[in-house]
């Protein structure tokens, strides 16, 4: 059984209206594949039953795409959004929603409290004004890279969405 860490918050990464000729079915199965090449997609059927971040609410798509810096997951729902004429012919619209959340594992978090650390100490080493200065923004330059967001993340969700 699957597991999942229910900590990460999912934020709303966007939303994207695209047009089709075809059916409902299809157009999940061509938004599976565009999300294929980014990690494991699995569909909201195979994952009843198992725990999730509250904040995923529904989809339809869940991609894990997780590796030992960060979990990483994105979902996907897609909706019906009316269809049209044109030349005989019905275009149907749809809207996908993207939801995207990621979280620092245990070995990200150690490696930023070994670099605060020496940090910390080569300014008590080095002992002067100037050292204890730089040590202090060392320390809060690696802390903001350790509660930042992973910026590839939003990358990926904007590179799925110009492919709708």
């Amino acid at each position: 059984m699957r597991k999942f860490d229910t900590r990460v918050q999912m934020m709303d990464a966007g939303m994207k209206l695209f047009e089709s000729e075809n059916g409902f079915g299809t157009c999940i199965g061509q938004v599976k594949a565009n999300l294929k090449e980014t990690g494991k997609v699995l569909e909201a059927r195979e994952l009843e039953g198992i725990a999730l971040p509250d904040s995923t609410g529904d989809f339809d798509l869940f991609v894990d795409r997780s590796n030992l810096w960060r979990k990483k997951y994105i979902s996907c729902r897609i909706e019906y959004a009316g269809e049209r004429k044109e030349d005989g012919k019905t275009i149907f619209r749809y809207a996908a929603s993207f939801r995207e959340g990621n979280r620092s594992r245990v070995l990200r978090g150690v490696a930023m409290l070994v670099l605060m650390i020496l940090s910390a100490a080569a300014a008590v080493v080095f002992n002067s004004f100037i050292s204890y200065l730089a040590g202090f923004a060392a320390i809060v330059a690696i802390a903001c890279l350790w509660i930042m967001p992973s910026g590839e993340a939003v990358r990926t969700v904007r590179r799925l969405m110009s492919e709708l």
